[in-house]
């Protein structure tokens, strides 16, 4: 997350926090937050990686499933 933090401090492009992360504290330095509450909005994330690094990511992959169920 911390990565993902400073590109998006460097960018003047819109980012997008869910719920859980703003809870988490990942908040983007000079930025505004804007509540998105429509209740028809869903919103799909995908996890993925290079092959070779299945095995490397596997714990991730798992944790963040049952995160989602």
């Amino acid at each position: 997350m911390e990565e993902l933090d400073t590109l998006v401090n460097a960018s003047s492009l819109p980012a997008f926090h869910s719920d859980r992360a703003l809870e988490q504290g990942h908040r983007s330095s000079d930025r505004v937050v804007l509540p998105i509450c429509d209740p028809a909005i869903t919103v799909t994330y995908g996890l993925a990686c290079l092959r070779a690094d299945v095995q490397r990511y596997a714990s991730l992959f798992q944790a963040a499933c049952k995160e989602m169920k």
